[in-house]
């Protein structure tokens, strides 16, 4: 059984933790925000959403990220080109109901790479994937807002990608935060569909402090 760390309750849109031990959470639920204490980070959800702290707990949002893709595009280059960063995994969380599902991973920074020369190649290498199939595709690039205020620097980037079909049209949004936040780089993925795309703009990475 998957260790589910907690559960958002709708209804009065507060936090609840599952039963499961406290000595093997790595995050904790405090004031609305999954907490990663370690890092001194948090993370604020919408509500809905549920939020998991094993690695396998990933294999969740398969089926809603590359079922989209189909066999469209070559992953071993996404693999290989997009993700030359030795990072583990921190938390993963999905809304209730789907549509939307979120990851965040650390590690050290790349060498001889600045953040905004990764986020960069992350957004192009992304972007020519999905060209490669049958996709419209868009990318930009942009600071993360309010930076001044909060400490955390760095960028957004975001793809949208749009499969059309002589019978419908599919849209998925991938938006990728990268920032260094004490030493370390962080990358928070949110993957969502057009349908659940201003759910993910309720989603925000703060110092814990905050």
């Amino acid at each position: 059984m998957r260790k589910i760390i907690c559960a958002l309750v709708i209804a009065c849109l507060s936090l609840a933790l599952s039963a499961c031990n406290n000595n093997e959470r790595r995050v904790k639920i405090k004031d609305g925000a999954a907490v990663l204490a370690d890092a001194g980070l948090k993370v604020t959800l919408p509500k809905g959403w549920v939020v998991f702290d094993t690695e396998e707990s990933m294999n969740r949002n398969a089926t809603m990220i590359w079922e989209f893709s189909g066999n469209y595009a070559d992953y071993s280059k996404f693999e290989a080109d997009v993700r030359p960063w030795d990072s583990r995994f921190l938390l993963y969380a999905e809304r209730q109901g789907g549509g939307i599902a979120l990851m965040l991973r650390v590690g050290e920074p790349p060498e001889s790479m600045e953040v905004h020369e990764f986020a960069c190649d992350l957004n192009n290498v992304v972007t020519e994937l999905y060209k490669q199939g049958r996709y419209d595709v868009y990318g930009s690039l942009e600071p993360i807002p309010n930076s001044e205020s909060t400490g955390i620097q760095g960028y957004i980037s975001e793809v949208n990608i749009r499969e059309s079909e002589s019978d419908a049209e599919r849209t998925r949004v991938l938006s990728d935060y990268i920032f260094i936040y004490k030493g370390d780089m962080y990358c928070m993925e949110i993957c969502a569909e057009e349908s659940a795309y201003d759910d993910g703009k309720n989603i925000q990475i703060l110092p814990a402090e905050l």
